[in-house]
C-alpha cells in the first residue's frame, strides 16, 4: 500500500488515510481500465474490441456467438492464407475444444479423423469447428470425430462405491467426463496444476474465467 511509504505522523491520521485510500481505488481503477483496453490489441484477450477484429478479418459481426468461439474464428480466418496441413487442423481443433486433439490421415480414403483427447465428451462448440473445418479442408477430404470419456477401468481406480457415485448427484453426460473431481470441458487440471500457480497469481493476471478456462 501507498500509505506505508509516508511517515508515522501522516499515516496515522485519519483523514489522510481516508484520502489515500480513495487515491489507491482510483490508481486500481485505472490500472484495470488501462489493461482493458491493452487486451483488445489482441484476438486471444479481446472482449468489446473483437467486432473490430472480425471487421478486420473479414468476418460478419457475431455478437450471439461465445467470445472464445468469435476469438476462434478471427484466429482461423487470419492464419487461413496458407495450405491447410495436419498442423494446421489440429491447431483449429484444439482451439474450438480448449483440450489436446490427434489428428490421423486416412490417405487412401481421402479422409481424416479428429480424436479429442484432453476433452471428455463431445465439446459444446463442436458446430462451429463443423463450420470452421469445412472453411479449410481441400473438397474432397471427408472427416470423422472421435471423443473420449471415462472408462470402466479409470472409473474402478477411483475406489468409490455405487453409493458414493451416487451422492454425487452426476448426470450420465458428467459421470462420463468425469476427472479427480472435476467436470473436465476446457483447462485440463493437469495443464493448470503444473502452471504451480497461486490463485493470487492468477488474479494478477486480470483474466476472465472464460479465459482461464482456456489458458494455455
Amino acid at each position: 500500500m501507498l500509505i506505508e511509504k509516508y511517515p508515522n505522523l501522516l499515516r496515522d491520521n485519519e483523514t489522510f488515510k481516508l484520502i489515500q485510500q480513495a487515491l489507491e481505488n482510483e490508481d486500481d481503477f485505472r490500472k484495470r481500465a488501462f489493461q482493458d483496453i491493452l487486451n483488445q490489441f489482441f484476438v486471444v484477450s479481446a472482449t468489446w474490441g473483437l467486432d473490430k477484429w472480425e471487421e478486420f478479418a473479414g468476418l460478419p459481426i457475431s455478437r450471439h456467438l461465445k467470445t472464445r468461439i468469435r476469438r476462434q474464428n478471427i484466429l482461423n480466418a487470419l492464419q487461413n492464407r496458407e495450405t491447410t496441413t495436419v498442423k494446421a487442423i489440429k491447431s483449429l481443433a484444439e482451439g474450438y475444444s480448449g483440450g489436446r486433439c490427434e489428428v490421423t490421415e486416412q490417405n487412401s480414403e481421402y479422409k481424416f479423423t479428429i480424436k479429442f483427447v484432453g476433452v471428455r465428451g463431445e465439446p459444446d462448440t463442436l458446430p462451429a469447428l463443423r463450420e470452421a473445418i469445412e472453411r479449410v479442408k481441400p473438397a474432397h477430404l471427408t472427416y470423422d470425430f472421435i471423443f473420449t470419456y471415462m472408462t470402466w477401468d479409470e472409473c474402478t481406480r477411483y475406489h468409490k462405491t455405487w453409493t458414493q457415485w451416487e451422492n454425487l448427484n452426476l448426470t450420465w453426460r458428467e459421470f462420463e467426463r468425469y476427472y479427480q473431481g472435476f467436470m473436465v470441458d476446457f483447462l485440463e487440471w493437469q495443464m493448470f496444476d503444473n502452471y504451480n500457480y497461486k490463485f493470487k497469481n492468477w488474479d494478477d493476471m486480470f483474466i476472465t474465467w472464460e479465459d482461464l478456462e482456456i489458458y494455455v
